[in-house]
């Protein structure tokens, strides 16, 4: 049995790790474009001349970031290149459908060099597709890695984007567990329905392994419990 001093002592050398909220700073798009170089990224981006765009805006920070504005499309651009870019105008009417919309944004992405983006959701209000596209590693989904663009269904025109969130590095991540001893970790009384791998992030903004156990309860409720396939423990539990 362990005595209160030499347990005091333990807890004492035990080395503490904050992952929350409020000890992480998103980090801005990594880049080298100069200020140039990002105007024509801008105007190569919506087909112009780049002294066809307005600077609206400059951003405070490193990565030096600028709103353009050509005819009614707003971009925002940073030494990385293009982080978003939006339309103002209405779209009143459906001329195409949603699997000629999805190739069209497709196309869009592997001209652009985002490789191995795996579909993550969409929806369609009818006139406009928003579609949800993240990263892929061993085998693994990235909710959290993605790109956000939708694709308008009148002229089939990008109608938005935004790559803030995409990173194209490797998550550094170890599947130290498998998936059988990962289920050790589940409550009592779950029926699993569905099993997924993913790399989720932290409240920190850290990268995390995950076995993602989409389960029932005794009275039909979904829940899914997320467990680390680092440390074999909870890491989330979502009520559906």
């Amino acid at each position: 049995m362990t005595s209160g001093k030499s347990a005091c002592r333990t807890w004492r050398t035990r080395r503490f790790s904050y992952d929350g909220r409020y000890g992480c700073e998103k980090k801005s798009r990594a880049g080298y474009l100069t200020e140039e170089e990002m105007l024509a990224e801008a105007a190569d981006f919506v087909g112009a001349q780049p002294e066809e765009l307005t600077l609206l805006y400059r951003y405070e920070g490193n990565d030096c970031r600028r709103c353009y504005r050509y005819e009614d499309c707003f971009l925002c651009v940073s030494r990385a290149g293009v982080d978003s870019m939006a339309q103002s105008r209405l779209v009143e009417e459906a001329r195409i459908d949603p699997a000629e919309a999805r190739k069209i944004a497709e196309d869009f992405l592997a001209a652009r060099g985002f490789d191995a983006l795996s579909p993550a959701g969409e929806e369609n209000s009818g006139t406009v597709l928003s579609l949800r596209y993240c990263a892929s590693q061993d085998g693994a989904d990235c909710p959290e890695n993605c790109v956000r663009l939708a694709v308008a269904l009148d002229d089939g025109s990008i109608y938005s984007y935004n790559a803030e969130d995409y990173c194209s590095e490797k998550a550094a991540v170890s599947w130290s567990v498998d998936e059988e001893s990962a289920r050790q970790a589940l409550p009592e009384g779950l029926s699993v329905r569905e099993t997924r791998k993913l790399i989720c992030k932290s409240e920190g903004l850290r990268d995390v392994p995950c076995y993602a156990f989409f389960c029932e309860d005794g009275e039909g409720a979904n829940v899914s419990v997320y467990v680390s396939a680092e440390t074999g423990r909870q890491f989330r539990i979502a009520l559906a």
